[in-house]
């Protein structure tokens, strides 16, 4: 972007706020009429995909309403008016617009489960934008308002999907108290009771039984507790207890969190719902405001590079927030995403509470731990096997990724790319599949002699961690259960890692592997091989990966991920080695070393990332790997 000014200041949050939230206003439907066949629609139905356009911005809005500096126009239409229009509308039960009109019977459970979803963000503006969104409101409407949320979330309550989304309702339920409004006491009890089962240890929640380990631990699990300090009653029995708690639990989890943000500003992508983009850092602000143990300056330094980077790529000012993560996308988002589903992005936007002289917009920038020198960190919680590791000189932040993160109850694309890569980068990014295309970067498969089926690293058994070494084992095909990949996966510093597999067949496959995946952002591209490595590089990073002590013929080339299928780039592609003829039933053992970085390398370069790189001997007749690196010897048993 030229002249890219980055943001410093509340005014600049603001401003930039307001340019990608008005928008909106051009391009949806005020009330609901009938369906608009165009854009992306939530899979629960073409009236949510309606709502989400309408509410998900009043996440940021509200809090800019909090500070008036009077009357807030886009285009001559009065902001506030035109919001409250489409609310009262939507939440009139005899309005020809009323947001359940026309649903069919059966759809009961999903209409309130979603609806109380989308209400939370409205409540939350309510109470933050009072003065202005609320109280210039009529008796009736408010009435009218208040008995809709509360009937909507009762009966949510009931049928709620058992993940973050019981917060929903316990924030429905608080701002209808802060706003003197009929609610329920011993559903916000049962509902606090119930999220409390999610905690595992040292700040981490799992989000349900499904046991999702991903974004929505920052932007729901501890986001949704410290609103809850700021709506419930400080007088109510056992809230100083539970603040303290919910403060102690922030305070464990961003000990980690911060090192999940990269040098440019960007943090590592993986789990699903990254077109929320920038929602990442809404737990910081309010971190700060509620006292937890995270410098002002720093707490802003993460959330305003982290909006700056997509302001760069995929969020730009004064356009909307659209499907897609740095390019509009609509084949990477899940099943529930519509074009109004972005704006969840706006809850970042509640920094804009605090006013000007607040700490947070007042205290000293910080350098990003990324920037006070590299770093390899373990997540220190039983079952969660996952290790971070920065390098600002080049390869940013990696996450390295062998917990089961997620048991795939719930299909919402391609669930094996957004949880089950063996690693995910800051600056690479990653690709996903087509059923044609099955895009391995940072994944080992199996193909059928016949070109028919390939494997994903889809279900896989954590088997722990030991010395360094995360080991894992997975049976690619479900209907092939003696056909087992057995892995050790060793991240190293300056950015190497490496993968040992013992692949047992009971049949023939194709053997493959591949590296980072690079993006192009033009049609340049370089390929450098060697017999035992081989290096992709473009305008936007370098992918190398080294092969050792091979005994099968193996084929380096540079695969291509299916257009629009990789998060950062239209065009990417990833190094990948494959056996040359489907291996025969047997145990073959396969060593790697794979590096990226985000720059192309030249030729001297290389020669120095090949000769740093470790030193590698299988010794097959013990099934043991040994693996030097700067002094340092790991022995690997597999």
């Amino acid at each position: 972007m030229t002249n890219f000014k980055p943001l410093t200041s509340r005014a600049d949050l603001e401003a930039y706020a307001l340019s990608v939230t008005l928008p909106v206003l051009d391009e949806a439907d005020q009330v609901w009429d009938k369906v608009r066949y165009k854009g992306l629609h939530d899979n629960a139905g073409y009236q949510f995909s309606h709502t989400e356009q309408i509410i998900r911005p009043l996440w940021g809005l509200g809090p800019i309403l909090s500070h008036p500096k009077g009357q807030l126009l886009h285009r001559d239409i009065d902001v506030v008016c035109w919001f409250q229009k489409a609310i009262t509308a939507g939440s009139d039960v005899q309005s020809p617009h009323y947001w359940g009109k026309g649903l069919p019977e059966d759809m009961g459970s999903n209409f309130y489960n979603q609806m109380k979803t989308e209400l939370c963000g409205l409540m939350i503006a309510f109470v933050t934008a009072k003065e202005q969104l609320w109280d210039t409101l009529s008796e009736n409407e408010q009435q009218q308002i208040g008995d809709w949320v509360l009937e909507i979330s009762q009966k949510a309550y009931q049928v709620c999907w058992p993940n973050n989304h019981v917060w929903f309702i316990v924030l429905n339920m608080l701002a209808l108290r802060k706003l003197g409004l009929p609610y329920s006491r011993s559903i916000v009890n049962e509902g606090i009771a119930r999220l409390d089962g999610m905690y595992m240890d040292n700040g981490w929640y799992k989000d349900g039984d499904e046991g999702r380990y991903d974004y929505y631990i920052p932007w729901a699990h501890h986001f949704y507790p410290l609103l809850w300090m700021l709506l419930e009653d400080e007088e109510e029995p056992g809230y100083a207890e539970r603040k303290r708690k919910y403060v102690e639990r922030t305070n464990a989890f961003l000990k980690y969190y911060l090192y999940f943000f990269d040098s440019t500003g960007a943090h590592v992508p993986f789990g699903r719902s990254l077109a929320y983009r920038y929602a990442v850092t809404s737990l910081l602000p309010l971190a700060v405001y509620q006292g937890c143990e995270i410098d002002p300056g720093l707490a802003r330094s993460v959330t305003l590079r982290n909006i700056d980077f997509f302001r760069q790529a995929g969020a730009e000012d004064g356009k909307r927030i659209v499907p897609g993560y740095t390019y509009p996308n609509v084949n990477m988002v899940e099943r529930y995403m519509s074009d109004g589903a972005p704006y969840w992005s706006s809850k970042a936007f509640l920094a804009l509470l605090f006013a000007e002289d607040h700490p947070f917009w007042t205290a000293p920038a910080r350098k990003l731990p990324i920037e006070e020198g590299d770093f390899l960190h373990e997540i220190e919680v039983p079952g969660v096997n996952l290790l971070i590791h920065g390098e600002a000189s080049g390869s940013g932040v990696t996450l390295y990724n062998n917990c089961m993160m997620y048991n795939y109850g719930i299909k919402f694309n391609d669930t094996a790319a957004l949880y089950s890569k063996f690693a995910y980068n800051s600056r690479a990014g990653f690709g996903m599949s087509t059923r044609e295309n099955v895009s391995l970067d940072s994944m080992i498969g199996l193909e059928t002699p016949d070109g028919q089926l390939t494997s994903h690293r889809y279900r896989f058994e954590d088997l722990g961690k030991h010395d360094g070494v995360l080991y894992s084992r997975q049976v690619p095909f479900s209907n092939d259960g003696n056909t087992v990949i057995q892995t050790a996966l060793l991240p190293l510093k300056d950015g190497y890692h490496v993968r040992v597999h013992q692949v047992t067949l009971s049949q023939p496959y194709v053997v493959l592997e591949g590296g980072f995946s690079i993006g192009k952002s033009s049609d340049y591209e370089c390929i450098s091989q060697r017999d035992d490595w081989i290096g992709y590089g473009t305008e936007a990073g370098y992918s190398w990966f080294r092969l050792y002590d091979n005994r099968n013929e193996l084929k380096l080339e540079a695969e291509q991920i299916h257009p629009s299928m990789h998060l950062m780039y239209p065009l990417a592609k990833y190094p990948v080695w494959r056996t040359a003829e489907p291996l025969q039933a047997g145990v073959y053992t396969f060593a790697t070393c794979f590096h990226v970085h985000d720059k192309e390398l030249v030729e001297s370069e290389l020669q120095q990332l090949y000769t740093q790189s470790p030193v590698i001997e299988v010794d097959r007749s013990k099934l043991q790997t040994s693996v030097t690196f700067q002094g340092e010897t790991y022995v690997i048993r597999l």
